[in-house]
This record gives structure tokens, sequence and C-alpha cells, in this order.
């Protein structure tokens, strides 16, 4: 596996970093798990969300401050059910710094047991909006958690 890299552009670009997905039946998200490295040892806020790609709405969303390594939304972030035949983005978004991602060079599944990865497993977004940009070659550190 290649060694984390980062979304092209500047350091100081605003980003938002995603996975779009599908789910094979309802479901009930609970909450959304990232790997950030940050390149700081200085706590920021990253801004979970799920989106409704359909309608661009966000659905939830969550701030969470942080440093380096695993992440995820608290009990604040609330639930959210989710239908068949929609697809959705689960998003981390920061200000300054941007979610890191690795080089496809590993065989990933298409389907887990609870979702269906629609398109690449990296899109992203410069400024805080769905994340709409296919990085096809790129592996986000992004899942939603049912």
């Amino acid at each position: 596996m290649a060694l984390p890299g980062m979304i092209p552009g500047n350091n100081t670009d605003e980003f938002t970093t995603g996975i779009q997905f599908t789910v094979p039946s309802n479901k009930t998200l609970t909450g959304i798990r990232a790997y950030w490295i940050a390149g700081n040892t200085s706590p920021i806020t990253l801004k979970f969300r799920l989106w409704n790609l359909a309608t661009s709405a966000s659905l939830l969303s969550e701030d969470v401050s942080h440093t380096t390594g695993m992440v995820q939304t608290t009990g604040s972030f609330g639930t959210q059910a989710l239908s068949t035949g929609t697809t959705y983005a689960v998003s981390v978004w920061n200000h300054t710094w941007w979610l890191n991602y690795v080089a496809n060079s590993i065989s990933m599944p298409a389907a887990y047991a609870d979702y269906t990865v629609t398109g690449s497993y990296a899109y992203y977004f410069r400024g805080d909006a769905a994340p709409s940009t296919n990085l096809a070659t790129y592996c986000a550190y992004i899942e939603p958690l049912f």
C-alpha cells in the first residue's frame, strides 16, 4: 500500500473529502469513522456530514475536535434512516487540512455487508459541500457506521 497523500492543491484551501454509497436494504446510519493525519499536534475541527446526493442536502452534521489517528462521530451526531435506491455520501471537511487518502493499489471490494461504494473510493470538493470530484485511483479513509 502506498503512503497517504493529499488532494492536489493548496494546503490553505478548505476541502471536503468522502465516499459515495448505496445501501442494499433500508438501514439506519449511526455515525461516520475517518482516519485523519493532520500534520500537526494541535486539535483541529473536522465537520462530519451525511449527504443525500439526489438533493445535495446535508442530512446530519457534527463538528469534532481532533488531532490525528482514528476519529468518529459521537452520540450528538444522531441517526438517519437510509433507503435503497438513493445515493448518499459521508464526508469530512476542514478549513486548513484535509483527509489523507492512499493510492488504490490494494484490491478493494465494491460491496460490504452494509453498503456498496458507487463510482470510486474517493471524492472531494474544494469547499464545504457534498464531495463530487472523483479521485478515481485513490481511496479515502472514511466509512459509514450502521
